[in-house]
């Protein structure tokens, strides 16, 4: 390969199994995207604000906005001369940016003013669906966004130190060192999930970590810390050292991918497209675009040490299929299509056998339904049987009544020389009637609310034993798929029994569920 005379060389990378990597030059996949900035100073972070389609870019001095698609770039102005910026994010009506003073808003018409002052911020979010719900992680925990001022958020207990925050739906959600916790009331409680290597379980409000949903083995290995929390439409994207996790807003665990088999390279950014994830890491950014067999695909890579870290990524334009990368000096951006025609040869869209990735399965929920539809034991039942003994009490008894009757008239006559008769006309008698009666003592008790109990405990009973047979298979069948994507592929035992137990399970769901749980894996895929 021919060594260019420039200061940097950025490639784009694709695999192709065990074959020499292809390098192709930034114009055929990523588009450059010019923007000057002043010596010394260095991109940082990027946000697309939909209230007037235009995008902002921070360094540590300045900021810098584009009305047409990057075409060209005007400095802002902003009240401070040097103001250390660290953050940069939108809500669908306001532009925040963070400082060394204090967070800044904007509506993107005038100027910058301040919201709220505060020392030692790092990074902000607003809720999509609350945009009056801003939130910021800084050193001493995490702040509300209120009346001017910023109003601590009480934390967990155990939650020494944050490392990522998200606010989604109402929901706020938290990345203290291996473990997420989300609140539905702004800090009032808590719950807490603690990740491992392969396993995860939910904690209750306290962080005591009462084992609920899966087995922690004994010195299991524990992810160091949540390194990102992003908020897709439906679900929770959790970036940690060991992989990309994936959680809808009920804190269920909807899914994982490993980061094994990309060596030292771990994502530490992530985000969903309409195609699969995207992560990004120091150097790199991966795609896993649910491509069979599944797996992480290079699709950009800084070549050389000069250029920095990838500093930050994002989805531009309102559906959400192109990604801007950030560097230290340089600006790239690519179609999600672009890169998903140059993922590695032979492998085509779809997900394979197995695969985790979003919504890979329903939730606990939704086939706890499946199954009780199928059973016919849904507590909707017993309510239905229940009102309609009452409506039964209300409604009359009915009782008709019919009757005919009939009469000859015949008349004799006779004297001492005749005998003879004359028939009358028959007479015809017909009777309706029709009786209404209550019973109002029904309307209290009414015997047949005696065998509706005794139904409806044996029903419990059964739907219990249904819903904890399924649970349990749920879950293994998650475990197993987690741990089987958690491993390194040289480092797998047995795949194939692996696989057939899984598949085994499946089949368990589907006879307690008539098919619908395979169907609804099909349907997410």
């Amino acid at each position: 390969m021919k060594k260019i005379s420039v200061l940097i060389l950025f490639v784009c990378l694709v695999f192709a199994g065990n074959e020499a990597r292809c390098t192709v030059q930034n114009g055929e996949i990523w588009h450059e995207i010019s923007l000057t900035i002043p010596p010394g100073d260095h991109l940082k972070k990027i946000t697309y604000f939909s209230g007037n389609k235009s995008i902002y870019v921070i360094t540590g001095t300045s900021i810098y906005v584009s009305e047409d698609h990057g075409m060209s770039w005007v400095e802002m102005d902003f009240p401070e001369t040097d103001p250390g910026l660290k953050d940069i994010f939108s809500s669908d009506d306001m532009v925040y940016v963070i400082s060394e003073k204090g967070i800044y808003r904007s509506t993107g018409e005038g100027a910058w003013g301040l919201a709220a002052r505060g020392s030692a911020l790092r990074e902000g979010i607003c809720d999509k669906d609350h945009t009056d719900k801003v939130f910021v992680r800084g050193a001493n925990g995490v702040f509300r966004l209120e009346g001017g001022r910023l109003v601590k958020v009480d934390l967990p207990g155990v939650a020494k130190k944050v490392d990522a925050i998200c606010c989604s739906a109402g929901t706020l959600w938290i990345g203290s060192g291996n473990r997420i916790y989300y609140s539905e009331d702004l800090g009032r409680g808590w719950k807490g999930i603690l990740l491992t290597g392969c396993a995860y379980y939910d904690e209750d409000e306290n962080g005591s970590g009462e084992e609920e949903a899966a087995d922690i083995s004994e010195g299991a290995e524990t992810i160091p810390f949540i390194r990102d929390i992003y908020p897709a439409d439906d679900r929770i994207i959790v970036t940690g050292q060991k992989g990309v996790f994936l959680f809808g807003y009920d804190g269920g665990i909807e899914g994982m991918v490993s980061f094994a088999g990309l060596g030292k390279s771990r994502g530490k950014i992530s985000m969903i497209t309409p195609s699969g994830l995207v992560s990004a890491g120091e150097k790199q950014v991966f795609c896993d675009f649910n491509t069979d067999p599944p797996g992480w695909d290079t699709v950009f890579e800084v070549s050389s040490p000069v250029e920095g870290a990838i500093n930050d990524i994002c989805m531009i334009a309102a559906d959400k299929k192109e990604i801007w990368v950030v560097l230290d000096h340089r600006l790239f951006r690519s179609d999600v299509e672009s890169l998903l025609r140059k993922t590695e040869p032979g492998r085509t869209p779809g997900p394979g056998p197995g695969y985790i990735g979003p919504l890979s399965a329903p939730s606990i929920r939704e086939v706890h339904e499946m199954a009780m539809d199928f059973a016919e034991v849904n507590p909707e039942k017993i309510e239905r049987w229940r009102r309609n003994i009452r409506l039964k009490a209300m409604l009359p008894k009915v009782s008709l009544g019919f009757s005919e009757s009939s009469s000859d008239n015949i008349e004799i006559y006779k004297s001492s020389t005749k005998y003879y008769t004359i028939d009358g006309p028959r007479e015809t008698d017909t009777d309706w009637d029709i009786d209404l009666s209550w019973d109002l003592s029904d309307l209290i008790w009414n015997e047949s609310q005696a065998s509706v109990d005794v139904r409806s405990k044996l029903m419990v009973q059964l739907r219990n034993d249904i819903l904890e047979e399924v649970t349990r298979l749920y879950f293994e069948r998650k475990r197993l798929l987690l741990e089987y994507w958690n491993t390194r592929e040289d480092e797998r035992s047995s795949p194939r029994e692996k696989a057939a137990r899984i598949e085994e399970i499946t089949a368990y769901i589907d006879a307690f569920t008539g098919g619908r749980f395979s169907e609804a894996v099909e349907c997410a895929r």
